[in-house]
């Protein structure tokens, strides 16, 4: 049984990624039924820690996985780094003397122990629950099924213990302030694709900032010695240009020299390609939090389009990137969409597909986004195009791609 991983992240206050937590879903039916809780969770620790890599998975960072109460008392657990690992411990688990006994012995071997959904917990025994908080290092607490009131109840009660208090489902901006309020540490959920303003005018001005290159790139017939000219002005471009296109993640057989021989090489459309990656990578640089994660998600998402328009065999398979890449281009720059299409060269279909036309890059974009939050059981006309094997191994690709570019200096 083949199971797809995805990720969702875990922000701090300072809403940098601590954490992520691993998804997951069934390679045909999309859903585990009760009963297959154990194998669900097995495959996805076998699948994300021996055959993908966590490292390619979490980046370093501790992941969250839920446990069934049979595997609390299996092996699994135990078989991987504590450093690496966050035992999530469901809600529906019945508190028992065993599994108070089970968490002692994870917590002497030194790994974090959550408890999931805390709020849905309805314990046969009060003394049991307080024996079982005693090592328990995470309160996940989920704002859609639980009121304010709720929530600052158990902190109120819970909070001398040094708990971390998690809030998931956290979806807008207003949750997000709520809960640093309210005393949360750990936050989960899509708030932080929201709009917002992030140093807006910073970002507005460093993207457009490659305007005038990529308007000329965009004409139908670019000039070769102005567009040189362009990207030899800024030193930094020309350095990275050069760097990533002679990198060994290259197919090119020949070293390039300069840029010229670089546009002859690719062509315009590559360079235009390069160009938006390296503007986008180099966003990562300005401001600090979520937006991080924005522009990976952004980069992550521009790969998988290619990637996937490549599979079913699309003309111009590097067009579809941009769809991808500019998905979340109004929560960078805290613009309305409809503005930012305007002025950028965007290929028509493009622009159309970010204004919410259902046309064939809308359609990809629609299915990148059901394969990264693994609902793969609504999956559209051009999923079934797919398939899912190939479909996930190629998210694999395009998180492997985008951590290759982003670490690189």
């Amino acid at each position: 049984m083949r199971v797809f991983v995805a990720r969702q992240p875990i922000f701090n206050r300072k809403e940098q990624v601590v954490a992520y937590e691993l998804l997951y879903r069934e390679s045909e039916e999309n859903v585990y039924s009760a009963k297959d809780g154990d194998q669900a969770t097995t495959d996805l620790v076998i699948n994300s820690f021996l055959n993908i890599g966590i490292e390619k998975l979490t980046e370093g960072k501790r992941c969250f996985v839920n446990f069934t109460e049979s595997l609390m008392f299996s092996n699994l657990p135990t078989s991987f780094n504590p450093k690496q690992l966050v035992i999530e411990i469901l809600e529906d688990i019945p508190i028992t003397p065993a599994l108070i006994s089970r968490c002692k012995e994870l917590k002497k071997m030194g790994y974090m122990l959550a408890l999931d959904d805390f709020y849905a917990i309805n314990p046969q025994d009060e003394d049991l629950l307080e024996k079982l908080m005693s090592y328990i290092d995470i309160l996940k607490i989920d704002f859609l099924k639980t009121t304010r009131m709720e929530r600052r109840k158990i902190l109120q009660t819970y909070g001398c213990r040094g708990l971390i208090f998690l809030a998931e489902k956290v979806e807008t901006r207003k949750e997000y302030k709520q809960a640093v309020q309210d005393g949360f540490q750990l936050f989960q959920g899509y708030f932080f694709s929201e709009p917002r303003i992030i140093s807006g005018h910073d970002l507005s001005t460093h993207f457009y900032s490659y305007y005038e290159l990529l308007n000329e790139l965009s004409k139908e017939q670019p000039n070769i010695k102005r567009v040189t000219e362009y990207i030899e002005r800024d030193l930094s471009l020309s350095y990275q240009i050069l760097k990533f296109l002679n990198s060994s993640h290259s197919r090119l057989s020949q070293k390039i020299e300069s840029i010229q021989q670089a546009i002859m090489l690719l062509g315009f459309n590559e360079i235009k390609r390069w160009i938006y990656i390296l503007s986008f990578k180099d966003l990562s640089r300005k401001g600090h939090s979520s937006k991080h994660e924005i522009i990976k998600i952004s980069l992550i998402r521009a790969k998988l389009c290619e990637l996937l328009a490549r599979k079913t065999s699309r003309p111009q398979p590097a067009s579809y990137m941009l769809i991808g890449m500019f998905s979340l281009i109004d929560t960078l720059l805290h613009r309305e969409i409809e503005e930012i299409v305007q002025e950028l060269p965007l290929k028509d279909e493009v622009g159309q597909a970010l204004l919410g036309h259902q046309n064939d890059y809308y359609q990809m974009l629609e299915l990148v986004k059901l394969i990264e939050s693994n609902n793969w059981d609504t999956c559209s006309e051009l999923g079934n195009q797919l398939d899912k094997e190939e479909a996930y191994e190629c998210y694999l690709e395009a998180l492997e791609w985008c951590h290759n570019l982003m670490d690189a200096k």
